[in-house]
């Protein structure tokens, strides 16, 4: 969608290159600018002298971004944890550095301009990251689909309901298609995260995800709830292992999740056999969890409502 509205003010931009379309330049944020430069590029544009000095405006002031934002990651510590992966992709570990809020502006800042585009695996965990950190990381996939990452690690961090509820929406705008595994464990998030994370598996945008934990959090009966929705819904039919240790789960939540895992086309690989099946973890919760390991056995078994 953004690349749509990016490829319009562009067509707009250089039909109309006259004040108004000068004035409305001025008033974009960076990162659309990228996107405008992405979806209509100058070599393809056949304007006007005065579009084209429109447009040079846009490069200059896109290049001038992109080198401030690479001066700033040079004089970052964090800055050697961008590892190669493969020649198509890189690997970014901050693990452990003592990251807050404000240091992951420059991160997001780089994620906006496309510098980690092609990254595969971001390790952000064990540090001080919190709501706002978290929610303009959030902000900047929105702005350059992240079409490579596979892997986000959020563990051990602060983080609240505000920030992976914002998680949640760029999930649900299609910012992260590839992710199959996402670990939120040891943070404080509660029922209102975990729903904007459910809201997302439940409209298709998570059917990649293998590996989803959210142990040692501040989870409830309506997380819970809506988690199960979700795979009734299909919204999990890659998942593999699901982590609920650790959270307030009571006996509502843990009934919604047996419901939903008896049924054969919720969480399709909990009944399957072998190392594909889904595993579920839910120990250290006020409910007991027998009802929800009575029902894999039931799916494995062949069985279950159809």
């Amino acid at each position: 969608m953004t690349t749509r509205r990016s490829a319009a003010v562009a067509t707009m931009l250089a039909s109309n290159p006259a004040r108004d379309g000068r004035d409305l330049l001025e008033s974009l944020p960076d990162e659309l600018v990228a996107h405008i430069l992405a979806a209509l590029p100058l070599r393809t544009l056949s304007v006007s002298s005065r579009a084209s000095r429109l447009f040079a405006r846009i490069r200059a002031r896109l290049d001038a971004d992109r080198i401030s934002c690479a001066l700033e990651l040079q004089r970052f510590p964090f800055r050697d944890g961008i590892r190669p992966h493969t020649k198509e992709g890189s690997d970014a570990f901050f693990r452990d550095r003592s990251l807050r809020d404000a240091d992951v502006k420059v991160l997001a800042k780089a994620c906006a301009c496309g510098a980690l585009a092609t990254c595969r695996e971001l390790h952000l965990s064990f540090n001080s990251l919190a709501d706002g950190g978290l929610a303009e990381l959030a902000s900047s996939f929105s702005w350059v689909t992240m079409d490579s990452l596979r892997c986000l690690s959020l563990y051990k961090n602060a983080i609240g309901d505000a920030g992976t509820a914002a998680l949640g929406r760029a999930v649900s705008s299609g910012a992260l298609p590839a992710l199959e595994t996402l670990l939120l464990n040891n943070n404080q998030v509660g029922d209102e995260g975990v729903a904007a994370l459910a809201a997302a598996a439940a409209g298709g945008k998570l059917r990649l995800l293998s590996k989803l934990s959210l142990s040692a959090n501040r989870i409830g009966d309506r997380g819970a709830v809506a988690l199960a929705a979700a795979g009734g819904a299909g919204g999990f039919g890659a998942l593999r292992s699901l982590v609920l240790e650790r959270n307030r789960i009571g006996a509502r939540g843990m009934h919604a999740l047996s419901r939903e895992i008896c049924c054969r086309g919720a969480f399709p690989l909990c009944g399957v056999e072998g190392r594909r099946h889904m595993s579920i973890f839910l120990m250290d919760n006020p409910a007991k969890a027998r009802p929800v390991y009575s029902a894999f056995s039931w799916r494995r078994s062949g069985k279950g409502a159809s």
